[in-house]
């Protein structure tokens, strides 16, 4: 059997319901799989997640278990941790230890209101396996506990994530106490409560079910001596987790270790309970809006409904209760094939920042991503989706008519600097893009089938090659033949190319024999539409490298004096992992948004459709001269 988890919604279940839930103090993000038909059933499901980097890469594999889960007639609950996802944010020296333990008991009070039944089973990964037999261990309304890929305690999984922070922190100094891997972070009381957490000798279930990573698994002690206590169990031994917390574009769910899930679901529902009705008196409806006072935010978040075709799911942060509306809007695209929340749940805190400051955000998982709706025609876990721009166009659309405001600025990282700067051109009412780490510019970069071909994988060969020139270690494993000579050739030949097609147009400009590059032709349109673009780089990437070659011009006196401008974060990587370069880059995008003057809207001299609003252009100044056109700065 091979259960797939890319299952088209509404097939055979409703559209999963985002919400929120839990105390209003601390609002806890979740959402809800149902079956299409109003099933009788043992029991519900809810789904403990893994933590920090694996749960950011796992999302969409889990996603899709859930809606299996549905498929077998069992309504399913995701939700988010407390600091994790989009919950709220807990205060930052707290101990979130037991408040997951509170998150979890809320949900599960939560799901057994919304669907009338007595009975949860828990579906846990990794650390959320541990999370789960512990509150197994306490409550008697557990009819199952299903263990995937599970750590076999708080000890060693925190040896693991050391190794992992050691192997990426590039000598960035660490939290005091703290326990650092991929982004993400695990403050002292936290890290010191999961040290003392392991998978308990008592249960208060009957039922338990492992299904174990075949590579590093925890074995069948611990699972045989709940056996010998005459609980049933089940364990197995799969394939496929390592693959499943891949960077999240490159992600697999495990399809072996799910047809175990859901085999456990199947054999506990005959062995273990009765079916019990629904009892609709007992529904609640879900909360579609939260405020959010922690951390020094005052903020109300709601949840959107779907929008068009692709079902796209968003988050929009307003000002809270006591704060002014500022006038400007801020929409926040997908990294990568990450959801919305953004590597190392760097958006979430960034938005609601903004959003105490007066701004509307918006959270948005694009086509196919996320929450959205994931039959997207054209292909599953899509970086760069072909009509992407389209849908996104068409939903900051909606925006700009329903806050009757065209003051918008688009940002994104990594693909997402791709697709907020293509959207800027798609999409009139936006007046500042942010481009973080693009890694194309026009379409045609993004398309490029040889991945040794694309020219920011050929810089960062090549820059790689520059820093372990004086490395001699590196020059023994090139003696030893240790080293790539494909890579570096195909990178080396790309540069050459390009750098020879680049003088060439520099030279044919020079004598006025080419037009200028379709990049500073974009620019001018841009421009004309009052839009500025802030390009952001990490000094380790490509990226700057890149956006001269794509101008075919190698003057700073380009940027910073005309539409455009490029600031560069001094010690960051490609996803702004370390804090310290993510702290650089929040500083400087909150610089640049503050001094944005929103000046009086006034009559735009770009054509406009009867049913748009005004379009806001700044004032005439002095022009300056770029590629043999006019570009006017706008005010800022």
């Amino acid at each position: 059997m091979n259960t797939s988890v890319d299952i088209p919604l509404g097939a055979v279940q409703a559209p999963p319901q985002s919400f929120f839930f839990g105390p209003e103090s601390r609002p806890l993000f979740g959402v809800l799989h149902r079956p299409t038909a109003n099933l009788t059933a043992p029991f519900a499901v809810l789904m403990l997640s893994p933590w920090g980097a694996e749960d950011l890469s796992a999302h969409r594999a889990l996603r899709g278990l859930a809606q299996s889960i549905a498929q077998q007639s069992y309504t399913c609950m995701r939700f988010d941790y407390d600091g994790c996802g989009d919950s709220y944010e807990p205060a930052p020296d707290d101990n979130l230890w037991p408040l997951w333990q509170q998150a979890c008991i809320a949900a599960i009070d939560t799901l057994k209101q919304l669907t009338g039944l007595e009975h949860v089973v828990l579906v846990g990964m990794r650390l959320g396996a541990l999370l789960a037999a512990e509150i197994a261990a306490q409550r008697a309304d557990i009819a199952a506990l299903v263990l995937m890929a599970p750590v076999r305690s708080g000890q060693a999984y925190l040896k693991e994530l050391r190794m992992l922070g050691g192997a990426m922190a590039q000598g960035e100094a660490q939290p005091a106490h703290a326990v650092f891997a991929a982004g993400f972070t695990l403050n002292h009381a936290t890290a010191q409560a999961i040290q003392a957490a392991k998978l308990p000798d008592v249960l208060k279930t009957h039922a338990v079910a492992v299904v174990d990573r075949d590579d590093m698994g925890i074995g069948r002690r611990w699972i045989d001596s709940l056996a010998v206590q005459g609980v049933h169990t089940v364990y197995s031994a799969e394939p496929g987790y390592p693959d499943m917390v891949l960077t999240a574009h490159k992600a697999k769910p495990a399809l072996r270790m799910f047809d175990q899930v859901l085999e456990a679901l199947r054999t506990f529902s005959w062995h273990q309970l009765e079916p019990h009705a629904l009892r609709p008196s007992h529904a609640i409806k879900p909360r579609l809006q939260a405020h959010v006072r922690s951390d020094g935010y005052n903020v109300l978040e709601k949840v959107l409904p779907p929008f068009g075709p692709m079902g796209m799911a968003a988050l929009r942060i307003e000002p809270g209760e006591g704060v002014s509306y500022s006038g400007r809007g801020i929409l926040i695209l997908n990294s990568s094939t990450e959801r919305r929340i953004g590597p190392n749940r760097m958006w979430v805190g960034f938005a609601r920042a903004r959003a105490a400051l007066g701004d509307i955000v918006i959270r948005l998982d694009m086509p196919g991503i996320g929450e959205s709706q994931q039959d997207y025609p054209l292909g599953t876990n899509l970086v760069y989706p072909p009509d992407a721009i389209e849908h996104v166009a068409a939903f900051l659309k909606a925006q700009l008519h329903e806050h009757h405001s065209p003051r918008w600025a688009v940002l994104g990282l990594c693909s997402g600097a791709y697709h907020s700067y293509r959207l800027a051109l798609a999409q009139r009412g936006i007046y500042h893009v942010f481009p973080i780490n693009a890694f194309g510019f026009l379409p045609q970069d993004v398309q490029e089938s040889d991945v040794w071909a694309h020219a920011a994988l050929q810089f960062a060969v090549a820059q790689n090659a520059s820093r372990n020139l004086i490395k001699p270690d590196r020059w023994i494993k090139l003696l030893r033949g240790q080293v790539n000579w494909r890579v570096i050739a195909q990178s080396f030949w790309g540069r050459v190319r390009g750098e020879t097609l680049k003088n060439l147009l520099k030279a044919g400009r020079a004598l006025k024999l080419i037009a200028p590059p379709e990049l500073a032709r974009e620019f001018r349109v841009l421009n004309k539409q009052g839009c500025r673009v802030h390009f952001v780089f990490a000094t380790t990437d490509p990226g700057p490298a890149m956006l001269r070659e794509a101008l075919a011009y190698d003057s700073p006196t380009l940027f910073n004096k005309g539409p455009v401008t490029e600031d560069q974060i001094e010690g960051a990587d490609h996803t702004f992992a370390g804090l310290a370069g993510r702290a650089q880059l929040f500083t400087h995008l909150h610089r640049r948004l503050d001094n944005w003057v929103l000046a009086p809207v006034q009559r735009s001299r770009l054509p406009q459709m009867a049913d748009e609003p005004p379009w806001y252009e700044a004032p005439p100044s002095a022009p300056m001269s770029l590629f043999g056109t006019e570009f006017l700065p706008t005010n800022f």
